[in-house]
């Protein structure tokens, strides 16, 4: 079923007014739906506001989602304009080196020609650490950013075994070189290497083809298309770059400066400085032209010094820019240039629309500055506005900017008492987290409270999420009351939040009431806020009725809230669902997870867990049921009366496991099944019977230990709460490539020498690998983690310190005095057992005991290991 946003959604993101770039922005941070989220993200691109710009960088720098991240960086290259170029090339500075191809991907998108030579220089350093992935993205951006200066870096590549080896390399430098090549000799010779892959040949021949026809034309050529056509492409100046700059600068004087100063300028990026300079010097241009010429030099961003450019033009053109209107071109045409406070004190005296443009065009170029920059212009605006809507839009700016601003700090009290900017002020003192405005808040009458509730309410969320204390919760407590009853959208949703941090019982029964809010978002939030009420039956009976839906986040979180109750009527609940959903996968995912002993009715559970199980045998989630059914189980059958070969074996484990009594109980069972033979002596030994169970048992018992000890108490709550540094690692160990080389990965994980690269389990880290960045491992642990391979993959790469040029990353995955080498040891074990256990599952039989023996010792050793570092 599509979610239901979606729709609503791209409505918006076609029609991208700054309104409905505000609408999609409110819909990314109020929906949970991953899928939801993304599609925002690529919407946004469409926008030119200053906001979803601001948003955008800022999901970049600080976002937690390696995906979203990436959406927002792609989105920024679609956007285009100087902002988003300037914005993208100091991106690339400040990103992790996770998101560095996406960075590079939107530098060509983007059409960042000033990034080829730091592209070029990158290109280098990808080649000597082959970093594939880095290499194809450089390598594509240069083709579509027309690097001709780096056409002898991409000839170089087509010397290399291993670049022409491999098909996602070669290609895309056949692509570069056929946009980018003059010379087809250059490129014959190479090839006889593509000639055997039909594909590849088919390719080659295209980018020959190429080549061949742009050296048949001439700069005469260009230049006419570059004068005379009526829309020339962007790239197209950049042909001129492959021809001598003398004899590019003597055709260019062939055309008047002053007749054809759009086109002088369309070609400003085939120029080097010094014939920048030279364009520049003493050029007037005509009073009839000068606003078109300011709105042509703001789609530029490749003149090397800008304010040369302007100390060119204001010497031989004084004062061109001197009337309100031009001054605001000039400042959209070259933002870098700007002195942003002195243009508040030009400005101060001017109509609120023209300061709030200034504040606009401020508020998109920002995002390129540095945190202390932008805090010092923002502490510098604040004498220059005088009017309630540019204070206004001084406080969104701030506020966007997440910084507090020691000056509109001063100020802001006294700045709430207008009503014109009093929610702007919210959103600065809940973006900066500042108490300022409390007491302010609380001495509004009612009535001049009202227009502002959804306001207050953020800012009361945000206050809540950072202190708690009586006068905070006396100020929530006030203003909920006032907002009961209102029937606004914005106000019942941001009641709801603050209700989720602190659910009062006063409230219980209004939270119950919005849960069927005929809008959906409202009865999400609701349901949501509902899980602070685990004692509440009424609150149980909502969610019950929650759990029959057609929206699947409502049952999501229905399903979650039951989970965590207190009310018996409420395994009732989750029960019955189970048994209408025995096969989705999530459902028992969430059973599994919350379904916990404990109430009265243990007994009862156990004998519907049994009846859903026996009503589907071949249910694939059956093995879940399976281990849910036996933690209600597992107390009557350990309580009845053992025999004497049990209490050998237990005896047995006790001196072989010093915690063995500590275990869970389907551990031990599990230890039990795997121990029985060696209870066998003497001639009964030599019996020819099939001893394969006992390898199955133990690595059964394993997985146990590690899906109960490791995983549920540490690595399952780690994936929860930092998602994205797991997705780092993958992709610093260059998992997101379709193919990873294992020699690369075992040379980046530092285990060269130490893991034989055959036995290093690299499909099975590709397959986990897909899952965290889909974010099924929120859903599918059972799935991925379904056997000693995955878990060595853990202690392989996420249990260890990777080293690393800039001093490593990790452990993600901290356990108790456990040495580095200890932990690749026990990934070699457990790598070894599901070798062995793989064909003892199918046709291999073990008829000798002592054959098994060596199993034994090593599982063993490897829970008596695990169990010292995690409890």
């Amino acid at each position: 079923m599509q979610n239901p946003w979606m729709e609503q959604i791209r409505e918006w993101g076609d029609d991208p007014t700054p309104e409905n770039a505000r609408n999609l922005i409110r819909a990314f941070r109020q929906c949970e739906s991953g899928e939801v989220r993304l599609e925002v993200l690529s919407l946004l691109g469409r926008c030119r506001d200053p906001r979803s710009h601001r948003f955008l960088v800022d999901l970049v720098r600080s976002g937690k989602d390696l995906a979203e991240r990436e959406f927002a960086v792609r989105s920024i290259g679609r956007r285009g304009g100087p902002a988003s170029r300037r914005i993208l090339s100091r991106l690339w500075d400040e990103v992790p080196s996770s998101l560095e191809c996406s960075v590079i991907t939107a530098l060509g998108h983007a059409r960042v020609f000033g990034a080829v030579p730091s592209l070029s220089v990158r290109l280098e350093s990808a080649v000597q650490d082959r970093d594939r992935s880095v290499l194809k993205a450089i390598v594509v951006a240069l083709g579509e950013l027309k690097g001709v200066s780096a056409l002898g870096s991409l000839r170089a590549l087509l010397e290399l075994d291993w670049v022409r080896s491999e098909r996602d390399l070669s290609l895309p430098v056949l692509f570069a070189w056929g946009r980018l090549g003059r010379d087809p000799g250059f490129l014959e010779p190479y090839g006889r290497f593509f000639r055997e892959d039909p594909f590849s040949w088919q390719v080659f021949e295209s980018a020959l083809n190429q080549v061949q026809l742009r050296s048949q034309v001439r700069i005469e050529d260009y230049l006419h298309r570059v004068f005379h056509s009526p829309d020339p492409h962007p790239s197209l100046p950049l042909e001129l770059r492959a021809f001598d700059p003398e004899e590019l600068a003597a055709g260019l004087s062939v055309f008047d400066r002053s007749v054809h100063w759009r086109r002088h300028l369309f070609c400003l990026r085939a120029l080097d400085a010094r014939a920048q300079r030279r364009l520049f010097e003493g050029w007037v241009i005509p009073e009839s032209d000068r606003d078109g010429f300011l709105s042509a030099l703001a789609d530029l961003d490749e003149v090397e010094d800008p304010a040369m450019m302007l100390r060119e033009l204001d010497h031989s053109m004084p004062g061109w820019c001197d009337s309100p209107d031009r001054r605001s071109a000039r400042i959209a045409a070259v933002p870098q240039t700007v002195d942003w406070i002195a243009e508040a004190r030009r400005f101060a005296g001017e109509d609120e629309k023209r300061v709030i443009l200034l504040l606009n065009q401020w508020s998109d170029w920002s995002p390129v500055l540095s945190d202390e920059e932008r805090s010092r212009v923002h502490d510098g605006w604040v004498p220059f506005v005088r009017t309630s809507g540019a204070k206004a839009r001084l406080c969104r700016s701030a506020g966007e900017s997440g910084q507090s601003v020691p000056a509109l700090n001063r100020v802001l009290v006294d700045w709430f008492s207008d009503p014109m900017v009093r929610d702007s002020a919210l959103i600065f003192a809940e973006k900066t987290g500042s108490p300022l405005l409390l007491d302010g808040v609380t001495a509004l009458s009612p009535a001049d409270r009202s227009p502002h509730l959804g306001g207050i309410l953020r800012y009361l969320e945000a206050m809540l999420r950072v202190r708690s204390d009586e006068r905070l919760s006396g100020a929530v407590k006030s203003i909920l009351s006032e907002a009961s009853g209102i029937g606004s959208e914005e106000v019942k949703l941001a009641a709801l939040r603050v209700l989720q941090l602190l659910p009062l019982p006063d409230y219980e029964s209004q939270v119950v009431s919005l849960v069927e809010d005929r809008d959906q978002q409202v009865g999400l939030q609701a349901v949501m806020a509902l899980r602070g009420y685990p004692d509440s039956v009424r609150a149980v009976a909502v969610l019950g009725a929650c759990l029959d839906s057609p929206v699947p986040a409502l049952r999501e979180r229905a399903l979650e809230a039951l989970c965590v109750s207190r009310v018996p009527a409420a395994r009732s609940f989750l029960l019955s669902h189970l048994a209408k959903n025995a096969r989705d996968e999530s459902v028992v995912d969430r059973v599994f997870r919350g379904l916990l002993p404990g109430f009265s009715d243990d007994l009862d559970t156990a004998r519907i867990l049994g009846e859903i199980l026996a009503a589907d045998r071949s249910n694939p989630q059956s093995t879940r049921l399976e281990e849910v059914l036996g933690r209600f189980t597992l107390k009557s059958i350990v309580s009845r009366q053992t025999n004497s070969e049990m209490e050998q074996i237990d005896s047995r484990l006790r001196s072989a496991i010093p915690r063995f009594d500590e275990l869970d109980g389907t551990i031990q069972l599990a230890l039990r099944a795997a121990e029985q033979p060696f209870l066998q002596s003497g001639l009964l030994e030599r019996l020819p019977i099939d001893k394969a169970p006992t390898v199955l048992q133990y690595c059964k018992a394993i997985d146990l230990v590690l899906d109960r000890y490791l995983g549920q108490q540490l690595l399952f709550p780690k994936i929860d709460s930092a998602l994205p540094e797991f997705q780092q690692i993958w992709h610093r160990l260059g998992f997101v490539e379709e193919y990873p080389l294992v020699d690369r990965v075992i040379f980046i994980t530092g285990l060269k020498g130490r893991v034989a690269p055959e036995h290093f389990p690299l499909h099975k880290a590709k397959m986990m690998c897909g899952t965290f960045f889909n974010g099924r491992i929120m859903q599918d642990r059972y799935k991925v983690f379904d056997g000693l391979r995955a878990w060595a993959v853990i202690f392989l790469l996420f249990t260890r310190k990777i080293p690393g040029k800039d001093g490593g990353v990790g452990p993600l995955v901290t356990l108790r005095d456990a040495e580095e080498a200890d932990c690749v040891k026990v990934a070699v074990k457990l790598m070894n057992l599901q070798d062995l256990r793989n064909p003892a599952a199918h046709r291999q039989t073990y008829p000798d005991l002592d054959s098994v023996r060596a199993v034994r010792e090593d599982s063993l050793d490897l829970v008596n290991r695990i169990l010292k570092w995690v409890l």
